[in-house]
């Protein structure tokens, strides 16, 4: 970037423009109109791509989720042609169109990277975690066990950090996943109430 665009340009368009996406003006210095139509529909079908994981799979989730009895029972139900849990779907659109319309690019790209970190974080805490409460297990590739621990440092001062520069975005992602932590809860302690019924 610093060798195709004059440092007046790059000054520009970030802090007057506020565009922080300089690839596309980069390409379309070097190649001309054609090396911005390649780049934006390279990015179109990278999203495309990564849309289809994002979108898919969470329906999904929350439908073995509803069927375990710790979500809504709606989430449970399949469309009786396609066998879709549609409920998902539907919910999952209106959530994101509301994100979309209310957010920037750059918004968006902080929730996302926040509750990354933090599910990263507790991905790797569950390795000391489960060495603790599993000494038995065969493990055939063990890890050193400081290793887990110097990780979850770096994450929680990224997630320090995040909080500090973006408090908004960072309190919007936290609060979403406490949602879901209260629900998951909620019908955990519901499910728990009923079986103690039943057996009594």
């Amino acid at each position: 970037i610093y060798r195709t665009l004059p440092w007046d340009t790059i000054n520009t368009e970030i802090n007057v423009n506020e565009n922080l996406y300089l690839g596309t003006l980069v390409s379309k210095t070097l190649m001309g109109s054609f090396g911005s139509i390649l780049v934006v529909t390279c990015m179109a079908i990278a999203m495309l791509g990564s849309l289809n994981g994002c979108l898919m799979i969470p329906p999904r989730n929350y439908y073995a989720m509803a069927k375990e009895k710790h979500f809504f029972s709606a989430f449970g139900k399949l469309d009786e042609k396609t066998k879709v849990p549609y409920w998902g779907f539907i919910i999952e659109g209106i959530i994101a169109i509301i994100f979309v319309l209310w957010n920037t690019l750059q918004d968006l790209t902080i929730l996302v990277a926040f509750t990354s970190l933090l599910y990263n974080t507790l991905t790797v805490l569950s390795v000391p975690r489960l060495r603790k409460k599993y000494p038995d297990i065969n493990r055939p590739y063990k890890v050193w066990i400081g290793l887990p621990y110097i990780y979850i440092a770096c994450q929680i001062l990224l997630i320090v950090y995040t909080i500090t520069t973006d408090t908004r975005n960072s309190l919007i992602g936290l609060g979403a996943q406490l949602i879901g932590v209260a629900i998951y809860f909620f019908f955990d302690a519901k499910n728990r109430k009923q079986n103690a019924a039943a057996e009594s």
